[in-house]
């Protein structure tokens, strides 16, 4: 098939994460792959390494370059956007998050190929303005988990829920970053969160959290960026002792493996990539109990949920696991787990979208 992939920008997250995984086992499986990126991030590091990656295993990636806040650009964007569509006609066309799927769903409309166009919900829930709701309304629709299509409007009798999947040897097969001036202590327990500083990924429990834990031999790592307006400022973190932000980093797979603890505050999710990659990597989680968390990992080895999002039941679980911890290692935990995480592997998440997109374009 001729597939493309639209998404907002490669800036670090669990859906540009995802696409990359998703459009290189497409490429990998003998499809031919485009990856069209609306905006324009290509002087962030983590952008460019993806980016790379990409294109390395054969993904056509297409910059439009978009400035943000500005209605010239968005609209020259859209104009790309069309003309790419049109110059193509590619067999599906597969957008990623909001903005994404208004452009497309308006392009895909002027390029008489709706019928192509497939959205991938990936938050639980999604909110599509208007405009939105109306170009795409009947459009086939994967939400990510089945907590994203309990908690999202459906417009459609299209729909299908793929669960997010990663690729596993991208955490598995790396070292640790060996690099002493990120980790100084080496005698303390690391408890890793991954995610932009968005509000939904409640940071402000975490400072306090770590507040409470201060006496403790632990310390939290922070791996995520800042953007700006609708983002925490990384300031929230300067009084905290125990809490080392590193900011957006492209080896967070190295990181995970000198940490010895995954948490989520999280108050809403789709099907958190961070946290499957955490599971693949053999780390214990600590995760919000929250619905979309629940559903997916209240059953896996080494998962533990406080009874409520609170500081005082966090601190409970991190220090019981602190003290059982002596003599657990990443690959038992994994092997322990292996089973039950095999369907969050990027091979049958493609498999499946493949088929999804057969059954819509009867291809």
């Amino acid at each position: 098939m001729k597939i493309c992939h639209v998404i907002n920008c490669l800036k670090g997250g669990g859906a540009q994460n995802l696409v990359a995984d998703l459009t290189i086992a497409m490429t990998k499986n003998g499809h031919a792959v485009s990856l069209i990126v609306l905006d324009d991030a290509a002087g962030l590091e983590y952008s460019n390494l993806l980016r790379r990656r990409l294109e390395t295993n054969g993904v056509n990636v297409i910059l439009l370059n978009r400035k943000a806040g500005s209605k010239f650009s968005l609209v020259s964007t859209f104009i790309s956007l069309y003309k790419l569509l049109n110059i193509h006609q590619y067999d599906i066309i597969n957008s990623h998050l909001e903005l994404s799927h208004l452009l497309v769903g308006m392009a895909a409309i002027a390029v008489k190929s709706s019928n192509t166009h497939c959205i991938t919900v990936h938050n639980a829930p999604e909110h599509w303005n208007f405009i939105s709701r109306i170009v795409n309304k009947k459009k086939a629709v994967v939400f990510c988990s089945i907590m994203a299509e309990k908690l999202n409007n459906k417009y459609t009798d299209k729909y299908l829920t793929i669960p997010n999947g990663i690729d596993a040897s991208r955490i598995q097969a790396v070292n640790p970053t060996g690099n002493d001036a990120v980790f100084l202590n080496k005698k303390i327990t690391r408890i890793l969160l991954v995610g932009s500083l968005r509000p939904q990924k409640n940071y402000r429990l975490l400072v306090e959290i770590a507040k409470l834990c201060e006496e403790m031999p632990v310390e939290f790592v922070v791996c995520g960026g800042s953007y700006g307006h609708g983002y925490e400022s990384p300031l929230i973190f300067n009084n905290s002792k125990n809490i080392n932000y590193l900011g957006l980093r492209s080896d967070v797979a190295s990181i995970m493996n000198e940490c010895h603890i995954f948490m989520s505050c999280s108050l809403f999710e789709g099907l958190p990539i961070a946290v499957i990659e955490a599971l693949f990597a053999g780390l214990i989680c600590v995760l919000s109990p929250i619905e979309q968390h629940m559903q997916f990992s209240c059953d896996i080895d080494d998962c533990f949920f406080p009874r409520k999002i609170d500081k005082e039941e966090y601190k409970v679980i991190i220090t019981n696991i602190i003290t059982n911890i002596c003599g657990r290692n990443k690959k038992s935990i994994y092997e322990k787990r292996k089973e039950q995480i095999l369907k969050y592997s990027i091979t049958e998440t493609a498999n499946r979208y493949i088929q999804f997109y057969k059954l819509i374009t009867k291809i």
